[in-house]
């Protein structure tokens, strides 16, 4: 018998699998399709990045334009995507190519049946396999983007060299609806630049082709070419709740690991990939219970759980703003310290941090601002977090 089984290969499920194995487990992983290339682009805070993540560009210095413009002095990095695939293989990794459909769990441990009838079994299952299907009856609040990649000499007016554009909330002229959206430009490393026009949450996502015709406008009225460029679409929920195949505990975006209000979660699953392996490695011998309820303790400390459900309860408090009040109660977020800023964006278990950012944040917002918030937060229907 395997000691760990992981269902899906993504960046989580190969960060896992690449620490269990350096704990001397016995891994495999499932993924219906191994060999896809991993298109989307990541960044992340770069003191959020464990070391030797490879990174393809780095920006010293972001922009954010709210009601007034903003400088952001703590690095943001790109991903190189390509070569985060090879760093978080494992040496002879062993990837079973099928779907997960069913599993089994037993007093030695849990038996994963594929689509194709073969059964596999590990001491431990880990559900990676990443966003799942809402419930029925459940819309969940969905981040949108629609980006081109632009050389950079085309764009060198939005995103400066050395730079990045966090978010620009000036509204383009082509819209078919007042919801308020962003542009979001970072440097690739390649000579090129990623520019996408998003919607940070909306319930249902904002649709594509609304994205789209946002960006073009907002582009040709700079008279920015948009011929020969790849196009990047995002689409994916800000507030699933964790993921619960038969009761196997689950990681990464299965395991509502993303940041509600963000929509970042890389940097968190490959960070606490070595973390739950080691506790896995520790606990393993005393059998499949005691090495589920070691893992789901690093996945989701009571402190994580408190801060997710904090950061919840400020998703619905942009979702529930007018639109012309998002970009006021932005500028009142890049207003705070920056220990402030961090602490909301990156405290994952910080919970005296996130509060007293989110206090602070109350203060500098204006009364309309402030109203929202507290309806936000006195809404009962903000469930927390769970593994």
């Amino acid at each position: 018998m395997n000691d760990v089984l992981i269902v899906g290969a993504g960046p989580a499920g190969r960060a896992l699998g690449a620490e269990c194995a350096r704990q001397g487990l016995r891994v495999v992983l499932v993924e219906e399709h191994p060999d896809r290339p991993w298109r989307q682009t990541f960044g992340a805070w770069a003191d959020e990045l464990p070391a030797g993540v490879p990174v393809a560009a780095t920006a010293s210095v972001l922009r954010a334009v709210t009601t007034a413009e903003h400088t952001i002095t703590r690095p943001y990095s790109v991903v190189d995507t390509g070569r985060l695939r090879d760093w978080l293989t494992a040496p002879d990794p062993v990837v079973h190519r099928g779907r997960a459909v069913h599993a089994i769990r037993g007093a030695a441990g849990t038996t994963v049946r594929l689509a194709c009838g073969r059964e596999l079994s590990a001491t431990l299952v880990v559900d990676a396999s990443g966003h799942h299907r809402a419930p029925a009856g459940h819309v969940p609040a969905a981040q949108t983007a629609y980006g081109l990649k632009l050389p950079q000499e085309r764009v060198a007016e939005l995103v400066r060299p050395g730079e990045a554009l966090f978010m620009d909330w000036t509204q383009p002229a082509a819209t078919a609806t007042d919801w308020p959206t962003f542009l979001y430009g970072v440097p690739l490393g390649d000579g090129r630049v990623l520019l996408e026009e998003t919607s940070l949450a909306r319930r249902p996502g904002l649709p594509l082709r609304e994205l789209r015709t946002r960006l073009l406008s907002r582009l040709h009225a700079r008279g920015v070419r948009t011929d020969d460029v790849e196009v990047e679409k995002v689409h994916f929920p800000v507030e699933q709740p964790a993921h619960r195949s038969a009761g196997v505990p689950s990681f990464g975006a299965a395991a509502a690991m993303t940041h509600p209000s963000t929509g970042y979660g890389l940097a968190t699953s490959l960070e606490l990939a070595s973390s739950a392996a080691a506790a896995v490695a520790r606990s393993l011998s005393a059998g499949p219970a005691a090495a589920e309820n070691a893992f789901r303790k690093v996945v989701w400390p009571a402190p994580a759980k408190l801060v997710h459900r904090l950061r919840r309860r400020g998703l619905e408090a942009v979702l529930a703003m007018p639109p012309r009040d998002v970009p006021r109660f932005f500028d009142a977020y890049f207003k705070l310290p920056e220990h402030h800023q961090r602490a909301y964006l990156s405290g994952r278990t910080d919970l005296l941090g996130t509060l007293h950012a989110m206090s602070a944040m109350f203060v500098r917002a204006d009364w309309p601002v402030r109203l929202r918030t507290v309806l936000a937060a006195l809404d009962p229907r903000v469930p927390g977090a769970a593994a």
